[in-house]
């Protein structure tokens, strides 16, 4: 059971991370094991052609995954966390 709810993590952001509240996110859902953030796109997001930008995607990717830590950890304000996002490479 998470000891966080997605308004208490909404709130968490607001006192911490005011940087984030123009961004217009929403947790959408979050139990132990998953978490559904939300970023409406917004034109600042896209590349040319309108696909969202990857810099936009690793953002909500990292900020996803720290909420989620947040939410089984409580509200403790991480100040670094190490992990790997594994990418797709081509083909030999």
């Amino acid at each position: 059971m998470p000891l966080m709810t997605p308004a208490d993590l909404h709130k968490f952001l607001e006192e911490h991370f005011p940087q984030v509240a123009h961004f217009d996110l929403k947790v959408e859902h979050l139990d132990d094991t998953t978490i559904r953030v939300r970023l409406p796109a917004h034109e600042r997001h896209l590349r040319p052609g309108g696909t969202i930008s990857g810099p936009t995607l690793v953002w909500l990717v990292d900020l996803g995954f720290y909420l989620l830590l947040l939410g089984r950890l409580g509200p403790v304000a991480l100040a670094t966390l190490t992990y790997a996002i594994p990418s797709a490479s081509p083909s030999p």
